[in-house]
């Protein structure tokens, strides 16, 4: 049985935990699942975990996870423009708007490249694109149409929001 929450304003983040808890308690099986492209399911599991839910990564559908596995069954060898870890100052503002006398530090979080380890990357013969933020430039989305334009069949996918 899988339950999906979405979690809207009038549902508070404590009724969501309560809920999870009481099917993990009475050992109904549950999965969480989330468009989370940017950072590992521990990551994340963690990200839960500070907001007081009883979870383990093995209990989340990402992503990239599902991805690799389509990849692995498929036997194909990605470009990977995911995300990589480092986040450019205006992902560290906490507020909506940014204001150009404040300065930010990017910020390191966790990345989502462990989650296609098992891969073969090299001579890729397809394009996985992610949250890449800060790897979105110019050289890495060249390489990007280079792998592309390789193939008599083009693959590209895209995770989460893309």
């Amino acid at each position: 049985m899988y339950l999906y929450f979405y979690a809207v304003h009038r549902m508070s983040i404590q009724f969501l935990c309560c809920i999870v808890c009481r099917l993990r308690s009475a050992g109904v099986p549950y999965k969480l699942c989330s468009n989370e492209s940017v950072c590992t399911r521990e990551a994340f599991a963690n990200k839960l975990r500070k907001h007081g839910f009883v979870v383990d990564a093995d209990d989340i559908i990402c992503p990239a996870p599902a991805m690799a596995k389509i990849l692995m069954k498929e036997g194909l060898r990605p470009y990977l423009l995911v995300h990589t870890g480092k986040v450019c100052p205006k992902y560290a503002c906490s507020s909506k708007h940014l204001h150009r006398h404040h300065y930010h530090e990017c910020v390191l979080i966790p990345d989502v490249l462990p989650e296609f380890s098992a891969l073969d990357t090299s001579n890729p013969n397809c394009v996985v694109v992610g949250d890449c933020m800060e790897q979105f430039l110019y050289e890495s989305l060249n390489q990007a149409f280079r792998v592309l334009l390789a193939q008599d069949k083009k693959i590209l996918y895209s995770l989460g929001a893309g």
